[in-house]
């Protein structure tokens, strides 16, 4: 899919998952985190937006060299 994909993917996905889920049909998210700290950005994004109704599977892109990169969850109370 080229540029822009992801709203059609996830217009898609809020349109047909209740019904394609009833069917037993299950659905896995796979994301890939990189150095660029925009790749875990995105992840938690489509984290958000599917919440529990996928299954999930992070791989980390180990072709790039690391940089002195770490992630940090803030949790704010509201």
């Amino acid at each position: 899919m080229g540029a822009g994909a992801g709203q059609v993917a996830a217009d898609w996905f809020e349109s047909m998952s209740e019904d394609v889920a009833a069917t037993g049909v299950s659905f896995t998210a796979v994301g890939v985190v990189t150095p660029d700290p925009a790749s875990v950005e995105s992840i938690l994004a489509w984290a958000n937006r599917l919440q529990d109704r996928v299954e999930y599977v992070v791989i980390e892109n180990a072709a790039s060299t690391l940089s002195d990169f770490t992630l940090e969850l803030i949790a704010t109370a509201n």
